[in-house]
């Protein structure tokens, strides 16, 4: 099914403004992260703060955690921009992107950024195969907001990022846009379910 202008409105793609996060994880003596914004959050129930996070089965993070069952979310500040284009425009499978990063441990192992706005630290206890992702649902035991700095926000990266970290995110998201078909293709040969196509005069996303 193609993303129209009409599912984007529908389900609110053209109205969000998320948080830009990093996402955390270890496995033995292996660490590292990734930037996402796929993050849903379920505190109503004050005694179990849990989160939901959505990550590509291309990625390195997706393996730590899918082997260590933990994950830590690190709500980034306006500040710390320059993380967004090393955790989240290269890939922990070539090199170590927390090389030079200030950075402790978490209860679980997850490292945490040094004066990041905040942190939550997760064990999974759900995990829900989505094709080209996996969600993996946690619940929190441990938190702490460590500064007071402004939360970074996708509006204020694209609009203060410069134009050739955009250019490069844009082919790095393209990239892992491929790599993602040949898993949902395979999900969906196991599913036994065939793509949509949703004919519109509307603009392809």
């Amino acid at each position: 099914m193609l993303m129209t202008s009409a599912i984007k409105k529908l389900f609110g793609y053209e109205s969000t403004d998320p948080y830009v996060y990093l996402v955390s994880t270890k496995s033995g003596d292996k660490i590292n992260g990734q930037i996402a914004v796929d993050v849903i959050g379920f505190t109503f129930l004050k005694d179990w703060p849990r989160a939901a996070i959505f990550i590509g089965k291309d990625k390195f993070t997706h393996d730590l955690i899918m082997e260590s069952g933990v994950f830590a979310l690190n709500l980034l500040s306006v500040k710390q921009m320059e993380l967004v284009r090393s955790f989240g425009m290269r890939s922990g499978k070539n090199i170590d992107k927390f090389e030079g990063v200030e950075h402790i441990k978490s209860k679980t192992g997850s490292p945490i950024i040094k004066n990041c706005v905040g942190y939550a630290d997760f064990k999974v206890i759900e995990k829900l195969d989505l094709g080209d992702h996996t969600m993996f649902y946690g619940l929190a035991v441990d938190n702490k907001l460590l500064t007071d700095e402004t939360p970074l926000r996708i509006s204020y990266f694209k609009k203060s990022a410069p134009k050739e970290w955009l250019i490069e995110l844009d082919k790095t998201t393209k990239e892992s846009l491929e790599k993602s078909k040949k898993f949902f293709d395979e999900y969906a040969k196991r599913k036994k379910f065939h793509a949509v196509i949703i004919k519109t005069a509307s603009t392809r996303f």
